[in-house]
């Protein structure tokens, strides 16, 4: 004689494919949002690769362990050259041409805050390519004078028009020092290496301290 089986109801099969599909439709987009976080911060980190590449490079060229003879002190234009990178198109300027995030009035180039989705300009004034892998970035010589310890300063969207655009997720800048050191902070400035504050700061709008979160993290956002 056959015993009893019990089996499953087709209502009940019903109730935990439901259960199962709404725990799914939770998870799926946060775990897409960490997997398009983590490749846009893998961009950011390539980037900074080429600019410490480019670096070492100028430095054997030229000779010299301090960049003020280089071709970072001469002009953006000279490290924006097809020489240094891939690039696919020279912007005018202002370089709403490239910047793509213009509000709708077109009179400024604009990214959200991690805060709260805000708006917040950008300057659209400096010497700005799009690269042929779609990141776009900007570079400016800075003074001497007042910032005797850097050399310049790099602005990029790591890819370019395509979203986010937000301050942190895609677009960040970062400071490059006379020696070649790339930091989010100023030599010889009491900047903090507290990752919450960065974290902090970047939420309100900083794209060089949101650079100092993800560098100090291991290349990785934690926010």
């Amino acid at each position: 004689m056959l015993g009893y089986r019990k089996a499953f109801t087709l209502t009940e099969l019903l109730v935990a494919l439901g259960i199962i599909g709404a725990i799914a439709a939770l998870a799926i987009p946060s775990l897409l949002n960490n997997i398009n976080n983590r490749m846009l911060a893998t961009q950011l980190k390539s980037f900074v690769g080429s600019v410490q590449q480019l670096v070492n490079e100028q430095k054997s060229t030229y000779k010299t362990q301090n960049l003020t003879h280089t071709d970072f002190s001469k002009g953006a234009a000279n490290v924006l050259s097809s020489t240094n990178f891939e690039i696919a198109k020279s912007c005018a300027t202002p370089a709403k041409d490239c910047w793509k995030t213009s509000d709708e009035a077109d009179t400024k180039v604009s990214y959200r805050k991690l805060s709260d989705l805000s708006s917040q300009a950008i300057e659209d004034s400096k010497t700005t390519v799009l690269l042929k892998n779609g990141a776009i970035i900007s570079y400016e010589v800075l003074n001497s004078a007042t910032e005797p310890d850097l050399i310049g300063a790099f602005y990029i969207d790591v890819n370019g028009n395509d979203a986010p655009n937000v301050i942190g997720r895609d677009y960040f800048s970062f400071y490059v020092s006379k020696t070649g050191a790339i930091s989010y902070a100023k030599p010889g400035t009491d900047a903090t290496t507290d990752i919450e504050t960065l974290t902090s700061d970047c939420e309100g709008g900083s794209a060089f301290n949101c650079f100092g979160a993800v560098q100090l993290n291991t290349w990785k956002m934690p926010y």
